[in-house]
């Protein structure tokens, strides 16, 4: 008789919140790999969002990935929100912050900018 696979148990809303103490407080590794591997769907699939099919989708993934981090870090469930509620804006805001200042730089062709106003001598 073949077994059936059974479905992935995910981990409550305690549960999470349990690891993020650990983490916090006494810096468990187990705990905070837990929470990476937990969430790290959720950090693939907001850099492709951002990333669109680009090269650098794999480094928006690890900027990402830098955001939970520092999600998990900053987390205080005292305020009544859930862990994601607060990851989700800091792993964007990571992500935007790299996009804005690495590769939305701006290239003027130099036949541009001899098009651009002449400036009159006096």
């Amino acid at each position: 008789m073949q077994r059936l696979s059974q479905p992935k148990q995910h981990p409550s809303k305690d549960h999470i919140n349990e690891w993020i103490r650990l983490f916090q407080e006494n810096g468990d590794d187990d705990a905070q790999t837990q929470l990476v591997l937990h969430y790290e769907k959720l950090v693939q699939s907001i850099a492709r969002k951002y990333s669109k099919g680009r090269s650098h989708h794999e480094d928006i993934v690890q900027v990402g990935m830098m955001g939970l981090l520092g999600a998990i870090r900053r987390y205080d469930a005292d305020y009544g929100k859930s862990f994601e509620a607060f990851a989700i804006p800091t792993i964007v805001g990571e992500i935007k912050r790299f996009l804005r200042d690495k590769t939305w730089s701006v290239h003027v062709p130099r036949r541009i900018k001899e098009l651009g106003p002449k400036i009159k001598k006096q």
